[in-house]
């Protein structure tokens, strides 16, 4: 399968074109359904439209990939009811939970509590299998600023690259290919690539997109890489 490349589309419909086992890990953040964080994209599904989203994309990330699915995601009031659904009705395959901790959070509400972590759901298909890193010492509740690395207008709601980078450093290895479904604004990608790692991203935003692009052309660049986009 070709690989260094993003699908520009809905990824509930293209990750159904990938063959099983076609790639070695998923680290992606999804959209929280929230609204108002994308520029083309109005993240303000119903929460079953919601859950029936998630779902259906978590069997596939299951199906397509080797090895585990770093999912992260933060519960909010749009996402929490199907969040906590998918958590139970994925329980036979969710292999670990990790806590993203931030230092600084701010409040929606005075009535309602800041909610300063976020998950990493880590599902596995074979719930009897290792990861394939060294994990002596590592633990589960890490602390790393939200995104302060890379501004977009077109996505307010950037994944941290160092904590994309640790993922990448702990869960991989170099030549394996890494998939991000909701690619955005190309962090995932770039974290491969700088770590000699292949990836594959879906991005359904065309302003996303081009702007994953041109991130990927000036690492491409940087590191000398002959890389083919289409």
């Amino acid at each position: 399968m070709e690989t260094n490349k993003i699908y520009l589309g809905d990824c509930e419909e293209i990750l159904k074109s990938f063959p099983d086992n076609s790639v070695d890990v998923v680290i992606t953040s999804p959209p929280y359904n929230i609204g108002g964080k994308y520029k083309e994209y109005e993240d303000n599904l119903s929460s079953e439209e919601y859950y029936n989203f998630t779902r259906d994309v978590i069997n596939q990330l299951l199906r397509v990939t080797n090895k585990q699915v770093f999912y992260n995601i933060q519960y909010l009031s749009g996402n929490k009811k199907a969040l906590f659904r998918i958590i139970g009705d994925f329980a036979p395959w969710i292999k670990d939970m990790m806590i993203w901790k931030k230092p600084r959070a701010m409040a929606t509400s005075y009535q309602t509590m800041v909610h300063n972590y976020e998950f990493i759901i880590v599902f596995d298909k074979d719930d009897k299998r290792s990861y394939d890193a060294n994990l002596k010492g590592f633990m589960t509740c890490f602390e790393f600023d939200p995104n302060i690395e890379y501004h977009s207008d077109n996505n307010q709601a950037i994944m941290s690259k160092k904590m994309c980078t640790m993922l990448v450093q702990r869960f991989t290895k170099e030549g394996d290919v890494i998939l991000d479904p909701f690619m955005g604004t190309g962090t995932t990608a770039v974290c491969a690539l700088e770590n000699n790692r292949s990836y594959l991203g879906i991005e359904i935003a065309k302003s996303c997109y081009d702007e994953s692009l041109s991130r990927i052309d000036q690492v491409a660049k940087n590191k000398k890489l002959d890389l083919y986009f289409t």
